[in-house]
């Protein structure tokens, strides 16, 4: 195991501009004007808004007012932004790197100046750990902000400096993500057909086997039972006794407990299936069926349940399991568990590298694709306090604005579709937590303080991954 922590390099502007050959004047009664421009600030990283300020260029037949900006962030030879008479812009660097920003200046009668600076930018990387395997579980965040999470056929717990606290093997994969109780314990599923329950320092207290392999990640009850699908939705006390269970409820889904006690699964495969809830007691309630598999639910504020399906529509379900509204994406099976902002707004990703972010009637309020493009699978977003929305997207972990705006991304191994299980969370410090199909564990810094003020901003709803609603 080997921790490696990132070397920040700050943002450098060269003290002085390097100037590109001037247009020719068709004639004496013109000159062409003066380019110059300045950067604010002078260091910083991809999660710092750049200030840059054209005023200084001149012209001696024409009033600044008059003159035309255009800008080319990356020096490729073609201008990202039209000729306006705007002076100053504000940008975003989505990614570490060294960029060439060329700046064109053009006057009423056409004739140009460009000024170029070079500007090296620093990526948000605070550290990555060196794990057993590959990572495909979403990390979960316990007593004094130890990270626990899935990987290769062990259970790791790493301090939140990067160190490793203590890893546990088990006999199978661990797909499953952990929960964590109020008491700091620690429960996870493995393809050994197993449920773990581990202390905070490692040692195992008990563990349940079911009757087959458990990919489901647990879901804690407010009266601390543990709930998790594998041959049978399984319902087992805080002591690994079990308390009931239905094969009704088998699968691969992860349980969603809503504020009342019920509990939401899917069950079946990815091309068919239904959504169950169940009571506390283990009575079926009811079901709504597809005609396409889905994804573990999110459940908003109002006790409606989000679910996505890989017939390409979402559904939202009112409690009682009638349909409230459903939408169609484009292109894409829904491939993640929905998040809901703050506004109750629904975002969800699909097989196709698209996320959709839907109002809370349902309609389409933008849709993104980014640089990565079609076929880059999407991990289930993480929606931070101001809104913007983190996931993992074919070899990225990318930063998207609440308008649907690229803010950064930063690359790590690239995800597969049977790992989209890979979901971030946000620490009240902003640091995000990520596993890569690489083989790394990832610490990024962000700007957010935490998830957002929601019923479901993640996949699980919280840092402690319960995948229960508070009321």
């Amino acid at each position: 195991m080997n921790c490696y922590i990132a070397l920040s390099f700050c943002l450098i502007v060269s003290s002085a501009c390097s100037k590109l050959r001037p247009s020719r004047p068709e004639n004496d009664d013109n000159t062409p004007p003066s380019a110059f421009f300045t950067v604010t600030p002078d260091s910083g990283s991809v999660l710092v808004p750049y200030f840059l300020n054209a005023s200084s260029s001149s012209d001696a037949e024409d009033e600044l007012d008059e003159l035309r900006i255009r800008w080319d962030w990356d020096g490729n030879g073609s201008w990202d932004t039209p000729l306006d008479t705007v002076k100053q812009i504000t940008h975003r660097f989505t990614e570490a790197a060294l960029y060439t920003v060329i700046m064109e200046v053009r006057d009423t009668g056409d004739l140009a100046d460009t000024t170029q600076q070079m500007v090296s930018v620093s990526g948000n990387l605070l550290w990555k750990f060196d794990t057993p395997g590959m990572n495909m579980s979403s990390p979960a965040i316990g007593v004094n902000g130890t990270i626990y999470f899935g990987s290769g056929r062990y259970i790791c717990a790493l301090n939140p400096d990067g160190t490793l606290r203590w890893n546990y093997l088990t006999e199978g994969s661990v797909y499953s993500s952990p929960a964590v109780d109020d008491n700091g314990r620690i429960f996870v599923g493995s393809e050994d057909s197993y449920l773990y329950a581990l202390d905070s320092d490692g040692t195992l207290f008990w563990k349940y086997q079911t009757g087959s392999q458990i990919e489901s990640s647990p879901a804690i009850g407010a009266d601390g039972t543990i709930y998790v699908c594998s041959d049978q939705l399984y319902s087992i006390d805080n002591t690994g006794s079990l308390k009931w269970s239905n094969p009704e409820g088998g699968g691969y889904s992860s349980p969603a407990i809503d504020a009342d006690g019920s509990i939401y699964v899917h069950t079946g495969g990815m091309s068919s299936g239904e959504l169950l809830a169940f009571s506390p007691d283990g009575a079926m309630k009811w079901s709504f069926s597809t005609n396409g598999g889905m994804t573990s639910p999110a459940i908003g504020t109002d006790g409606a349940i989000y679910v996505g399906s890989s017939n390409y529509y979402i559904y939202a379900l009112e409690p009682d399991g009638t349909l409230r509204w459903e939408f169609k994406t484009a292109t894409g099976m829904l491939s993640t568990s929905p998040a809901i902002g703050n506004d109750g707004s629904i975002y969800v990703g699909t097989v196709y590298g698209r996320i959709y972010a839907l109002n809370p009637n349902g309609s389409l309020k933008w849709r993104f694709s980014g640089k990565t493009g079609v076929g880059a699978y999407t991990s289930s977003p993480a929606i931070g306090s101001d809104g913007t929305i983190y996931f993992y997207k074919g070899h990225h972990i990318s930063a998207v604005s609440v308008d649907g705006e690229l803010l950064w991304e930063y690359p790590i191994g690239h995800m597969i579709f049977w790992a989209n299980r890979c979901s971030p969370t946000v620490t009240e410090s902003g640091v995000i937590y990520i596993g890569g199909m690489d083989g790394f564990f990832y610490a990024l810094q962000s700007n957010s303080s935490g998830l957002t003020q929601s019923a479901w901003p993640k996949f699980r709803c919280n840092p402690q991954n319960t995948g229960r609603r508070l009321p």
